[in-house]
């Protein structure tokens, strides 16, 4: 129990100096394909999204992630609406054959809400970052 409450004052302390503006920007799929270039089952998937930030970043890993968090849950909407546009396009050229109606549903998202660990990549010059939202797709290719 005292880990999660030094994570929360952590946390907390962060917050104090530091917030992420609500606009981001799509940059690119990071895929893992093992094998053929064939859609598997489970499709392993990132998008790389550009966020920008103010204040100064915090000196916590953790705590830079958890705030992170925070604010991909509170941009859970407008997230899955460019993910998932972003992602009719990718499947559509890199796997036509697919089935992607599901992207059509607003009421669900493909992307994992559970991550711990976005890998920000911070640039300061311009107080931006970009960090790697995991996707969760069950994906299988069409049969003719």
């Amino acid at each position: 129990m005292p880990d999660l409450l030094l994570d929360f004052i952590r946390k907390i302390k962060a917050a104090q100096n530091f917030s992420i503006k609500d606009n981001f920007q799509f940059v690119k799929f990071e895929e893992v394909l093992e094998g053929a270039p064939e859609l598997p089952g489970d499709l392993e998937l990132w998008a790389v999204v550009k966020i920008f930030y103010t204040g100064k970043i915090p000196e916590s890993y953790k705590s830079l992630n958890l705030l992170i968090g925070d604010w991909v849950l509170a941009n859970i909407g407008k997230l899955t609406e460019m993910v998932h546009a972003q992602l009719k396009s990718h499947f559509a050229e890199h796997f036509p054959n697919s089935e992607i109606s599901d992207l059509d549903q607003v009421d669900d998202t493909a992307i994992w809400t559970d991550q711990l660990d976005y890998m920000p990549m911070v640039n300061e010059s311009d107080q931006s970052m970009t960090i790697e939202i995991e996707l969760v797709i069950h994906a299988e290719p069409l049969t003719e």
